[in-house]
């Protein structure tokens, strides 16, 4: 009940202080992406990082091992360029807390 609620709180203020709801709607997706791809870039980077030997005996591999990793980054650094050529999303990126 308390978060239910606490999140209609937050939703309303930020109605208040955005009246227009698409531009609201872009700021949050654009907010969550840039997000999305810090965490998922730190998964990426830590596999790189890891032991090859403890990798060897691992179930769960990633396929093209570290050089996928690399190229992973790559993709999810380009997808952050890309949110920089339009308004909405790069006001929303620099209120991001990056």
């Amino acid at each position: 009940m308390f978060v239910s609620s606490f999140a209609l709180l937050i939703a309303a203020l930020l109605n208040f202080i955005f009246p227009n709801a698409i531009r609201l709607f872009i700021y949050i997706t654009t907010l969550s992406t840039v997000l999305f791809l810090v965490v998922w870039a730190m998964i990426i980077m830590s596999y790189i990082v890891y032991n090859p030997q403890e990798h060897k005996e691992n179930k769960f591999k990633l396929r093209g091992g570290r050089m996928m990793g690399y190229i992973v980054l790559a993709f999810f650094f380009f997808v952050f360029i890309l949110l920089f050529f339009s308004n909405n999303t790069r006001a929303a990126i620099f209120i991001s807390p990056l």
